[in-house]
């Protein structure tokens, strides 16, 4: 199977009135537009891509994942040791967040402000035979499993990355880099 990944985008675009993105499967990168390039943090896959992109919105607001500062996603090196505030150290903790919410909130609308992402369509008929080893086929080549992701591995079948480099190049011309 090949992949046919669509342009960088914000996750506003999601939000905005189309029924056909109710129906969107496939397979995801998210990431964080750090000084005009895509930071690439994760990659999944969803059957209703909408739903899954909006969760994990839904997470960083919740503190529920992990929280970066901006310095430490414009570091080369970003990955877990970058982590601000580790969401373990959090859970079922609301005292800990009541008392530090003015300094984690910045992070957290930074993180949302910088979520943009991409996808590759897989139509339902084909999800269930290709999702997984396309997701971890992406993983794999992003080398997400440094950042966020733990279901990587190697594909048991051929997965095309496609055009994933020239949306990734393309987003950087864009935003003037």
């Amino acid at each position: 199977m090949e992949l046919h990944w669509k342009p960088i985008t914000h996750y506003s675009y999601l939000m905005s009135e189309n029924p056909d993105k109710d129906e969107l499967s496939g397979v995801y990168v998210w990431g964080f537009n750090s000084k005009g390039r895509f930071i690439p943090y994760y990659g999944g896959k969803a059957r209703y891509l909408k739903w899954r992109i909006t969760d994990h919105i839904s997470n960083i607001l919740g503190i529920n994942y992990s929280l970066f500062d901006e310095k430490s996603i414009n570091d080369e090196s970003f990955g877990k040791e970058n982590i601000k505030y580790w969401a373990e150290h959090y859970a079922h903790k609301t005292d800990i967040i009541f008392n530090h919410r003015n300094e984690l909130k910045k992070h957290i609308e930074f993180m949302v402000d910088k979520f943009y992402f991409t996808y590759a369509p897989i139509s339902l008929e084909d999800y269930n035979a290709y999702a997984t080893d396309a997701e971890k086929a992406v993983i794999k080549w992003l080398n997400l499993t440094e950042r966020g992701n733990t279901r990587g591995g190697v594909p048991s079948q051929e997965i095309i990355l496609g055009n994933i480099d020239n949306v990734i190049q393309d987003f950087k011309a864009l935003q003037g880099h």
